[in-house]
């Protein structure tokens, strides 16, 4: 379990902030000393037993963090970003179905992109970005466009902050006989998932969000009925191949390619870290800092951009006062031992704050209290600017 000394440990009085500010983002997360040490211990080499023994056992542990059967579904891991997870899920559902794609940020456009590139015929709904989406218009979408197979979307849009409506959304791909594909990479342990109730055919995780491995393993969590199937069709990847990383890793029980072997023991630590915590104690832990965060900046008079029923439980998203670019703002954070990133693709002036990672009350709140300074420090300077400097 991860406890407050652990994060303490690991977050304040062993490193240089100035140096090394905390991340307050959302992803890659600071993680504990657990999972570090377990990643400086692995020596051994990706065909040796004690590699095998632990990427199966993650494979079954990232099974039961998603709350899913192992007769069920597989848990396909890959050396990669969670771009690449994303990539050889679309590449997947593209040899042989039309995708219709719903996007509403950069990461539903980053599924869009890679899906018109494996199949030219791919179908895309556009919303603003940090809009959410409109189950109605995608309905009507699906009614005027024939030969859609699958439905892809993000579950929340990392850089805007937006949880898309997974029950409404998978009621529809149900009723319209379609296979549904979620990127789950943001929201992943964060949000309640049940892919087996929404009968997800296949969906992403990242080794770098809120189970907090390291980043650098993409994680493709799938029914087996959908991935016994590919073996039928044409991939046109060759690294990204699920179908083939499916088919050695379920039989086999060891990595198509050599693989980043310190990373996969750093994510086997921190499933182990997931599953002695909790799965719904974390997400709860993280729901309520989240609340925290939001009661704060609004009471420090920002603005949360994303309407309240919209809104990510562990991404928040606000709007910095005229005057406060978010360069500045962030220069000025960091020097207060902070690191924070933009709230939005679209808009200059927004900063994101994510609880996703190794935190306790006492860092946030400093954290929150920097924030408090830096936008002070601002107003001081506005005002000295309308009076000519005087005091």
């Amino acid at each position: 379990m991860i406890l407050d000394r652990d994060a303490e440990y690991v977050l304040g009085l062993h490193r240089d902030r100035s140096v090394h500010p905390l991340r307050v983002t959302p992803g890659p997360f600071e993680v504990s000393p657990r999972v570090m040490l377990a990643g400086l211990q692995a020596l051994c080499g990706h065909r040796e037993p004690e590699f095998v023994e632990v990427m199966r056992a993650s494979q079954k542990m990232l099974l039961q963090a998603f709350e899913i059967e192992e007769a069920d579904y597989f848990a396909t891991v890959l050396t990669s970003t969670g771009s690449g997870a994303m990539e050889a899920m679309v590449a997947a559902i593209a040899s042989s179905r039309v995708p219709l794609v719903v996007s509403n940020g950069r990461f539903g456009q980053r599924l869009a992109d890679m899906a018109r590139i494996y199949r030219a015929d791919t179908h895309v709904i556009e919303f603003s970005p940090g809009t959410p989406v409109n189950v109605e218009m995608v309905a009507r979408e699906l009614d005027r466009t024939s030969g859609v197979g699958a439905l892809v979307f993000c579950r929340q849009d990392t850089r805007e902050g937006v949880l898309n409506p997974l029950g409404e959304l998978a009621d529809l791909a149900r009723a319209r006989g379609l296979l549904l594909a979620v990127d789950a990479i943001s929201s992943e342990i964060c949000e309640v998932l049940t892919p087996d109730l929404h009968d997800i055919a296949v969906f992403t995780a990242s080794s770098g969000k809120a189970i907090r491995g390291l980043p650098g393993l993409g994680i493709v969590i799938a029914q087996k009925a959908f991935l016994e199937r590919l073996e039928e069709t044409c991939i046109r990847s060759y690294y990204l191949n699920l179908a083939a990383d499916y088919r050695i890793q379920h039989d086999r029980g060891e990595p198509r390619f050599a693989p980043a072997v310190a990373l996969h023991f750093c994510l086997h630590e921190a499933l182990k870290e997931l599953l002695e915590e909790g799965v719904s104690t974390r997400r709860e832990t993280i729901q309520r800092r989240t609340v925290r965060v939001r009661d704060r900046l609004t009471a420090l008079g920002l603005r949360l951009p994303v309407a309240e029923g919209s809104r990510s439980n562990s991404v928040t998203s606000a709007q910095l006062p005229p005057g406060l670019t978010l360069k500045a703002f962030q220069s000025a954070l960091r020097k207060k031992g902070f690191l924070v990133y933009s709230g939005s693709s679209v808009a200059e002036d927004c900063f994101q704050i994510g609880t996703g990672g190794v935190l306790t009350d006492d860092i946030l709140d400093e954290a929150l209290e920097a924030v408090a300074t830096v936008l002070s420090e601002h107003r001081q300077t506005q005002q000295r600017l309308v009076t000519g400097g005087a005091p």
